[in-house]
């Protein structure tokens, strides 16, 4: 069986961010979850805490370098943020230019994900909802893949979360493996 080389580039999300740590989690429960329905994958971990769009827009180019089979896209959380804020416009067009350096076939773009706005009202949920909107535009512009992490939280978003209402906890990173796994499989042909 070959192993599937699986690259995720996004946010602190992405990075695994656990307890103001960038962990294993998300690569290890991806990796799991598709071993246990029969794809062998070493996933290979590109993301950094706090990033936008354009930050990964400024690293994209580097980051297609690395070897690949699957590329997983996520930003949008940071995107949203007062403190960060990128307008949804710039926004759409960071997300078409980074996945213009990587194989269309092969990427899946990420939306954001749910945030607690009663801990962060820096990242209001209605703007949340319109990016998650923007990153699916993205995508269907872009002619790639698109998962609705928000929408898959739904309607309990609260049991994926840390306690800071943000990064994900466990649970957060089994859901995210599991729909992100269940899109490989799909676009496998399995």
């Amino acid at each position: 069986m070959r192993e599937l080389k699986i690259l995720l580039f996004g946010d602190s999300i992405t990075a695994g961010y656990m307890d103001g740590e960038t962990t294993m989690l998300y690569n290890n429960a991806l990796s799991d979850f598709l071993l246990k329905c029969g794809i062998k994958a070493a996933c290979y971990n590109a993301g950094v805490p706090g990033e936008t769009s354009a930050d990964g827009l400024r690293r994209a180019k580097r980051v297609a370098g690395y070897p690949y089979d699957i590329v997983l896209v996520m930003f949008g959380v940071n995107d949203a943020a007062d403190h960060r804020y990128i307008e949804r416009m710039h926004y759409l067009e960071n997300l078409k230019k980074i996945i213009s350096y990587f194989q269309k076939e092969k990427l899946i773009l990420v939306s954001p994900s749910w945030v607690d706005e009663t801990l962060h009202p820096e990242r209001p949920d209605k703007r949340l909802r319109a990016y998650v909107a923007t990153a699916r535009k993205a995508a269907e512009m872009s002619g790639v893949a698109f998962v609705d992490l928000y929408q898959a939280m739904q309607p309990a978003p609260k049991q994926y979360l840390q306690p800071d209402g943000m990064h994900f906890a466990s649970a957060g990173y089994l859901l995210l493996a599991k729909i992100i796994g269940k899109k490989i499989i799909e676009m496998a042909g399995r």
